[in-house]
């Protein structure tokens, strides 16, 4: 595989050659405070331990794969078991903390096994594409947070119980989850008209599913809050299913067309004299697109 014109260390468990480091935060720490853009490739495995990416410059990490389309091929996996309660928080306990801007993961299953309140990624930074990862969990599995910037999840599945797809909003810090092109399912339950597309906590939250499938898993409401005095956007367009009629939502915004992610695409730029990356993903666009 040719990856130029990245730095390419890469990592197997037995890191016995050279720029080959036996756990994938090895491999990180290698890359020293840098700006410049770098590569990690990883053998498959099953690696157990807790990753955290602090990188300055543009990252990407590819996984091992026999079919790069989507996630279900991967032969990495990244897996860690710590809880929120005992980390000292949600962040702390991710199996993967990715906290800088620039940064890409490509078919790479990342888990936590815990069964509660318990991340598998932290992903706290803006330009960040995931593509092709199964990401699995059980309460709060993803912590989705790009600040005023955007990030992108294709081809994914992504798995849990409870707000496993979360963020953090603000009034001059607005975030808008787009979910284009999902399709949910349930692994085992019985979860008819059980499941909400919405709980968010603050008054502030803004989402839109579209081009979907909205089958009998689906709550009638649809939506619901947990916060007083709450003005939630929510948002539906061109979705299929049993559950796509949108005449009974309790918490409901109408729009007409859908909403356009294409407009969050970025370009290669400065910023304070250091060169960042143009980061829109290959295979993929939307916000949360083609996610399980």
């Amino acid at each position: 595989m040719v990856l130029l014109p990245y730095l390419f260390p890469s990592f197997r468990q037995s890191g016995t050659q050279s720029s080959e480091f036996s756990t994938i935060q090895a491999a990180v720490y290698s890359l020293g405070s840098r700006w410049s853009a770098r590569t990690i490739f990883v053998y498959p495995g099953t690696y157990r331990e807790q990753v955290s990416i602090q990188y300055k410059g543009p990252l990407i990490i590819f996984g091992s794969t026999t079919n790069t389309a989507n996630w279900s091929s991967n032969t990495v996996t990244l897996t860690n078991n710590k809880n929120a309660a005992d980390s000292g928080g949600n962040d702390p306990s991710a199996t993967l903390r990715a906290l800088s801007q620039d940064f890409k993961l490509y078919n790479v299953n990342v888990a936590n096994t815990f069964g509660g309140q318990a991340l598998a990624i932290s992903a706290r930074g803006t330009r960040q594409v995931y593509y092709g990862c199964e990401i699995t969990g059980d309460q709060d599995t993803l912590f989705a947070h790009a600040g005023n910037g955007v990030q992108h999840y294709a081809y994914c599945w992504i798995e849990g119980s409870v707000d496993f797809i979360f963020g953090r909003t603000s009034a001059c810090d607005p975030v808008h989850h787009v979910f284009d092109r999902v399709k949910l399912v349930s692994t085992g339950a019985n979860l008819k008209n059980k499941v909400m597309l919405g709980r968010p906590w603050r008054v502030l939250a803004r989402t839109t599913w579209q081009n979907s499938h909205l089958g009998d898993l689906v709550h009638p409401d649809e939506y619901s809050t947990m916060a007083a005095n709450a003005i939630p956007v929510y948002m539906e367009y061109g979705n299929t299913g049993s559950s796509a009629d949108t005449s009974k939502r309790k918490y409901f915004t109408k729009t007409s067309a859908a909403h356009d992610w294409r407009q969050w695409r970025w370009h290669r730029t400065t910023t304070n004299n250091k060169p960042t990356t143009d980061c829109v993903p290959p295979y993929g666009d939307s916000a949360v697109d083609q996610a399980g």
